[in-house]
């Protein structure tokens, strides 16, 4: 099966086309205690219940339309105490955002960008995004910093 995917993946490459992973899944709540941690495939992050909405980014060209579950969707699944929700992407790399950013629905995890799903090599599986356009204060470099793409981990600290 991987050997599959992976000569699927070369091949994808060498045509241009995108290359997704076989199922994306976003790991949510606190790993180290596993009957408080789901791991969302795309589906169930789409049942959650999606938005569309079309704003710039410091990232991409012009307007986009992302696809997204607003964060106050997902904040009820973090379970745990805390104030922020540390956020890692598939390298590692990980930022601390406001928990009130997911709460307050401020925070968007992006799963599609003009209709296509978001590839692992250009954002995706999933990118926390902001509706950048409708407040300046969302510009600012510490959102900047918080639209964390290859987001695969979101845990409350």
């Amino acid at each position: 099966m991987i050997r599959h995917f992976a000569v699927a993946a070369v091949a994808a490459c060498l045509a241009g086309a995108p290359v997704l992973a076989a199922d994306p899944a976003l790991l949510i709540g606190q790993p180290e205690a596993a009957k408080s941690a789901a791991q969302l495939d795309l589906e169930a992050i789409k049942g959650l219940g999606s938005v569309t909405f079309e704003t710039t980014t410091p990232w991409t060209d012009g307007k986009v339309v992302f696809e997204a579950v607003p964060g106050d969707k997902v904040a009820g699944l973090l379970g745990g105490a805390g104030t922020t929700v540390r956020a890692t992407a598939l390298d590692e790399y990980s930022v601390d955002i406001p928990l009130s950013d997911f709460t307050s629905g401020k925070a968007h995890i992006a799963y599609a960008m003009n209709g296509e799903p978001l590839p692992e090599d250009q954002f995706g599986p999933f990118w926390i995004v902001y509706r950048y356009d409708s407040d300046p204060a969302l510009t600012d470099e510490a959102h900047q910093a918080r639209s964390i793409w290859q987001l695969k981990s979101l845990t409350v600290r």
